[in-house]
């Protein structure tokens, strides 16, 4: 499970860091079909992430990628989390302290 492995990767690489981690989110070749379960397993990832990262920066993929990651966006409602345009945008944004 993809979820699955994500809350490993994130916790294992928090745990190396010894604190928070910023997470970039690549959504490059996803196309945007709007999923309940998809919104909600990137709702369970969020919560298991919260106690290991400092922010997460979302960008890329199709128009409708960004709708249904805008529309997880709000649903999770996690002011730590935001999307962007492009890759300098969203690294710029993340990588601030």
């Amino acid at each position: 499970d993809t979820v699955e492995e994500a809350k490993t990767i994130v916790k294992s690489y928090s745990d190396e860091k010894k604190g928070m981690i910023p997470v970039l989110f690549d959504l490059s070749g996803f196309t945007g079909v709007y999923n309940v379960g998809a919104m909600m397993a990137m709702k369970d990832l969020s919560d298991h992430n919260r106690p290991f990262v400092k922010k997460t920066a979302v960008f890329g993929g199709s128009p409708l990628a960004r709708v249904a990651a805008e529309l997880t966006i709000e649903f999770i409602n996690d002011p730590t989390i935001r999307m962007f345009q492009d890759r300098d945008t969203a690294l710029e944004w993340l990588l601030k302290p």
